[in-house]
C-alpha cells in the first residue's frame, strides 16, 4: 500500500474578501474545518478583490478584514499568484453556473463536451495550455470541493466548458442539493461525489455564543426584508415590496444588506425611508450584524443565505424565488418556510405575510426539525470529509 502524501500547503478558495455576508461565513467555516483536519498544514486564502480585478474601487488593503473575521493572518492571493499547493479547497457557494447566452459556436461545443464529460475536458484543456504556454499560475496535487452548488447553465453558455474542465479536476466533490447531484451525473464526473448541504449548517463554528442557546421567541411582528440587485424582475420586486409595505402598518419592519458593494440600487432606493442595516465589515461586527437578524420573527429574502442564517437563527423565512437557486434553498425548509414565485406583486407577499404571522408558531416548531435535519446531513458529511486523504 503507498504511502500517504502529507497535505502541508492548503489553498482555500471561494468568493472570499467581496463583503459578502453568505461567503464571509462559508469562508469561516471552511477554514477551521481545514485547521480541524489538517492541524499542522499551512492555509493560503484565495481572495480576487484585489487592485488587480478590473473595476475595484475599495482600498487596496479592503480583504484583509479577513483576517478580523478568523482572528488569524493567512496569507492572502489572487489570481496573480503563482503558487503550489498539495490541496485546493473550494468552500462553498454557487461558483459553477451561467444563464447567459453565446454565440452558436459556444452550443456546438458545449455539446460535444458534454457528451464527452468532464474528464476529457480536464484533459483538453491541459493540452490547451501546453500548446498556447498558458499555464495555470496555481497548480496543485489535489483538489477537493465542499458546499458546491452546480448549474444551471445556458445550451450557449460560455462558461460551460472551462467549468466543466475545472469540475474535471476535483477528486472529491459535496455539493449543496440534489439538482447539483444532477448536473454533475450529467457531466460524467470521476471522482466521489456526496450529496450535502449548504456549509452554514456546520453552525457551531459561526454563529456567536449568545445566539446559540435555543430560546422561545414569541411573535413580535418584527419582520426583516433582504433584497438585492438582481438582473431581472429588479423593478418589479422592489415595487412589489413598496406596495407591500404600504399594507402592512402594524409590523416593526428592518432592512438588511448582505453585500454592500453589489447592492447599490436596493440600498439606494430603500435606506431614505426605512431602516436599512448593512453588512460592512469595515463598520459593524459580525455579531452585532447577526444579533440584528436573530431579532427578526420573519424574513423575507432575495438572498440563498438570508433563509439559511436567519433559519439557523430561529427566523422563519419566506423565500422570493428570484432565481433557481433561491427555489432550491427553499427546498432546505419544506415544512418550516415558505416560497413566493414570480410574478412578484403587493397581494402574494401579503399572503405569505399573513400565512407566516397566522401560524408562525406552528412553522418555528417545524423549522427547527428542518434545520436539525441539514445539521444531521451536515455533520454526515464532515465525517465523510475527514475520511478522505
Amino acid at each position: 500500500m503507498p504511502a500517504k502524501i502529507p497535505v502541508n500547503k492548503i489553498l482555500l478558495k471561494g468568493y472570499y474578501g467581496f463583503g459578502n455576508l453568505g461567503d464571509d461565513i462559508l469562508m469561516i467555516v471552511s477554514y477551521n474545518l481545514l485547521k480541524e483536519k489538517y492541524p499542522e498544514a499551512s492555509i493560503d486564502i484565495f481572495s480576487n478583490h484585489t487592485p488587480n480585478l478590473n473595476g475595484f474601487k475599495r482600498s487596496s488593503a479592503y480583504n484583509q478584514y479577513i483576517w478580523q473575521l478568523l482572528g488569524e493572518e493567512p496569507e492572502l492571493i489572487d489570481w496573480t499568484s503563482k503558487k503550489e499547493y498539495d490541496l485546493v479547497f473550494n468552500g462553498g457557494g454557487g461558483v459553477f453556473f451561467d444563464v447567459k447566452q453565446g454565440s452558436a459556436v459556444y452550443g456546438v461545443i458545449n455539446t460535444i463536451f458534454k457528451v464527452a464529460g468532464s474528464r476529457v475536458a480536464h484533459r483538453v484543456d491541459r493540452l490547451l495550455r501546453v500548446a498556447f504556454n498558458k499555464p495555470r499560475h496555481i497548480r496543485f496535487r489535489k483538489q477537493h470541493g465542499v458546499g458546491i452548488g452546480i448549474g444551471p447553465y445556458s445550451k450557449r453558455s460560455t462558461l460551460f466548458f472551462r467549468h466543466l474542465a475545472e469540475i474535471g479536476s476535483f477528486e472529491a466533490l459535496f455539493v449543496r442539493d440534489d439538482v447539483s447531484m444532477q448536473f454533475l451525473a450529467s457531466m460524467s464526473f470521476a471522482g466521489q461525489r456526496f450529496k450535502f448541504t449548504d456549509l452554514a449548517f456546520l453552525s457551531d463554528y459561526w454563529v456567536p455564543e449568545k445566539l446559540k442557546a435555543k430560546k422561545e421567541k414569541t411573535f413580535g411582528n418584527k419582520l426583516g426584508i433582504l433584497l438585492q440587485d438582481v438582473p431581472s424582475r429588479q423593478e418589479e420586486l422592489f415595487s412589489a415590496v413598496e406596495g407591500f409595505l404600504s399594507s402592512v402598518t402594524d409590523a416593526e419592519v428592518t432592512f438588511l444588506s448582505f453585500d454592500k458593494n453589489h447592492d447599490q440600487e436596493y440600498i439606494r432606493r430603500f435606506s431614505s425611508r426605512h431602516r436599512l442595516v448593512v453588512w460592512d465589515p469595515e463598520v459593524i461586527s459580525m455579531e452585532s450584524f447577526l444579533e440584528i437578524l436573530a431579532s427578526q420573527n420573519i424574513i423575507i429574502t432575495a438572498r440563498a443565505h438570508g433563509a439559511i442564517l436567519g433559519a439557523l437563527l430561529g427566523v422563519v423565512p419566506i423565500c422570493l424565488g428570484v432565481s433557481p437557486k433561491l427555489e432550491h434553498v427553499s427546498q432546505f425548509f419544506p415544512n418550516g418556510g415558505l416560497l413566493v414565485k414570480p410574478p412578484f406583486d403587493q397581494q402574494r407577499l401579503s399572503v405569505a405575510w399573513e400565512k407566516a404571522r397566522h401560524d408562525y408558531t406552528e412553522l418555528r416548531e417545524r423549522l427547527q426539525e428542518d434545520v436539525m435535519a441539514n445539521r444531521t446531513v451536515a455533520q454526515e458529511g464532515k465525517q465523510k470529509l475527514f475520511e478522505i486523504r
